[in-house]
C-alpha cells in the first residue's frame, strides 16, 4: 500500500488490455517474498478492508495506524 504511484512501475495499457505492475516486479515479488503483487493506495485498501470487515471507521484518517471495530471473527 503506497501513496507513491510512480509510472515506471507500470507497464502502459494497450487496446487489449489495462496498465499493469511490470513484469519484472511480478516476478520480484514471487523470487523474494513468495507471494503475488498487489498494488493499491491506501483509499483502496481501506475500501477493501471496511468491505471485507464490516468495518466503521473515520474516512478522513491518514495516520499510520488505524483501530476497527468489526464484527468479523
Amino acid at each position: 500500500m503506497s501513496n507513491d504511484t510512480k509510472e515506471d512501475w507500470y507497464e502502459e495499457a494497450s487496446y487489449l488490455r489495462d496498465s499493469r505492475p511490470w513484469p519484472s516486479l511480478i516476478d520480484e515479488m514471487k523470487r523474494r517474498a513468495g507471494g503475488r503483487i498487489r498494488i493499491e493506495t491506501p483509499p483502496e485498501f481501506y475500501s477493501g478492508v471496511k468491505d471485507f470487515l464490516n468495518a466503521e471507521f473515520d474516512e478522513g484518517y491518514s495516520g499510520s495506524r488505524i483501530e476497527v471495530q468489526s464484527d468479523y471473527r
